[in-house]
């Protein structure tokens, strides 16, 4: 991504709305991390599993203006399934749950664009409001020591870039996976490294998948991770959607698939990945994307260990 400033069409993020006297406790309840303890300038990653510790959803959350309820940033292709299967279980809890008409931007590089101007000097994953402009800011996982931002606006702001490669590139380089349709149910959240960008709460009490997931952490399961790869050469590549969710080979065993895409994105001809793998594979297998004759995948180192100290 470009030092100078950039803003992004994130138009394959949603945002949530959780509201209600019980909105709060109810979500503690549902997914992988801490909703209660949630500081009104602060933002978390969390998952939403089903009951075999599947990962049905990522999301990025934060308090309402009113500091009542909570917002919820997620993929949109399964934002509105999303909130359906989550209605199934508010039974008599005071909760309501709404997709909200807002437009969701990335915004990237500290100086001002189009006027805006982003906030200064915020860590990841802290909030800031301007009342005054309607924008809601969220801090971003850096990249390369370069600040970024998820801005949330409720109009339209001019000027953003329809192509949200770069930005979704980021995200991977960051190791921040993002669970769509094509990757549902696919994975437990340590596979997704939840567990190492604290998207996990293990102090926390129950939800569904908790069984699952505090199993593999405590026994210290977990063969398979993720990673960040993309090819060296161009291809003939199509669109980034029909590679999110294929399979990955190895050169020395190309008949029995090894792992799978998770998130994909395409940028100047090159194909960019998080895909899972088995940890022992990752320093010396040779990777290719769908089959042997596909593209060749080059693992990229993450900013985090992909095993515990």
């Amino acid at each position: 991504m470009s030092s100078s400033a950039a803003l992004f069409t994130l138009s394959d993020l949603a945002v949530l709305e959780f509201q209600g006297a019980d909105a709060i406790s109810f979500l503690h309840a549902q997914l992988t991390q801490d909703v209660q303890h949630l500081a009104p300038h602060q933002a978390k990653l969390g998952a939403y599993c089903n009951a075999k510790g599947r990962v049905q959803a990522t999301l990025v959350f934060w308090r309402t203006p009113d500091d009542t309820g909570i917002q919820a940033l997620v993929k949109a292709d399964i934002a509105d399934a999303l909130m359906n299967r989550l209605r199934m279980f508010v039974l008599r809890s005071k909760v309501s749950i709404e997709r909200l008409p807002v437009h969701v931007y990335g915004y990237t590089g500290p100086s001002s664009l189009n006027g805006l101007t982003p906030p200064q000097d915020t860590p990841p994953y802290t909030l800031s409001r301007m009342p005054s402009q309607h924008l809601t800011w969220i801090s971003a996982p850096q990249v390369a020591q370069e600040k970024r931002w998820w801005l949330i606006s409720p109009t339209q702001i001019d000027g953003a870039q329809e192509d949200s490669a770069p930005w979704q590139i980021a995200d991977m380089q960051a190791g921040l996976p993002w669970v769509d349709q094509s990757a549902y149910e696919g994975y437990i959240p340590q596979t997704l490294n939840l567990d190492l960008i604290d998207g996990i709460n293990f102090q926390k009490g129950c939800y569904p998948g908790q069984e699952v997931v505090a199993r593999s952490h405590y026994r210290g399961t977990i063969k398979r991770r993720m990673a960040y790869a993309c090819t060296k050469a161009q291809y003939d590549l199509g669109l980034a959607s029909a590679w999110a969710g294929q399979d990955i080979v190895q050169a020395a065993d190309p008949d029995a698939p090894c792992g799978r895409i998770i998130n994909a994105a395409i940028h100047e001809g090159l194909l960019h990945v998080l895909l899972e793998v088995q940890l022992v594979d990752l320093e010396s297998a040779e990777f290719y994307a769908r089959d042997a004759q596909g593209p060749r995948l080059y693992i990229q180192a993450l900013p985090y260990r992909l095993t515990k100290e």
